[in-house]
């Protein structure tokens, strides 16, 4: 039942954020922001932290869908971690979203790109299967997605197991993608206000 609400949030994100720059070339809004004097990544931020939020949605409609449907127990006394659980993960999954969006910036089938990375992410980051499932070489790789330490936070939290480590690294990996993504997206905004490639957006 996580997984699935974990695999509904991850579609939505890389989709969000895949498509943000799309999305404000369409409204004609693009070059307005690309000729603000403010950081992109400063713009982008909040679009792909709402993309995830958004996203957060399929993970409680699938536990309602889960408990009313399935007759899934979930412990009353497990929620408050599995709600700080779930929080941290929206907000790591939308710092790796803006390192998407700086990834997807200058490509125009931005969906056709985001369709093929959806399931293979899925796999590695543990939504689908365990980590300890995964071949040896994939292992490592996995530990650097902050979805994977967030599923396993979650599902601990879920069982009332110790989930704080497990967050912790979910959180400092949103982090480094926060700083990463913003470092990228402020770069190629910065080259193309220099080149004038603005129409490559």
């Amino acid at each position: 039942m996580i997984g699935a609400g974990l695999m509904g949030m991850w579609s939505t994100i890389m989709f969000g954020a895949g498509t943000v720059i799309k999305a404000q070339r369409y409204q004609g809004t693009l070059e307005f922001l690309l000729g603000s004097p403010k950081k992109l990544s400063s713009i982008v931020i909040p679009i792909t932290t709402a993309a995830s939020v958004f996203g957060a949605a399929s993970m409680l409609l699938t536990c309602l869908w889960g408990v009313v449907v399935f007759d899934a127990r979930i412990t009353p006394a497990h929620v408050p971690a599995m709600t700080l659980a779930a929080v941290v993960t929206t907000l790591a999954m939308g710092a790796f979203g803006l390192l998407v969006a700086a990834l997807f910036v200058q490509a125009r089938r931005a969906e056709s790109m985001a369709s093929p990375m959806i399931a293979p992410l899925w796999m590695i980051s543990g939504i689908l299967v365990p980590v300890t499932g995964l071949i040896e070489p994939l292992r490592p790789i996995s530990r650097l997605l902050p979805m994977s330490w967030g599923a396993e936070a979650v599902r601990a939290a879920a069982a009332g197991l110790p989930y704080l480590p497990a967050l912790a690294w979910c959180a400092a990996t949103g982090l480094a993608y926060l700083v990463i993504g913003s470092w990228a997206i402020n770069t190629v905004a910065e080259r193309s206000r220099r080149k004038g490639e603005v129409n490559l957006w």
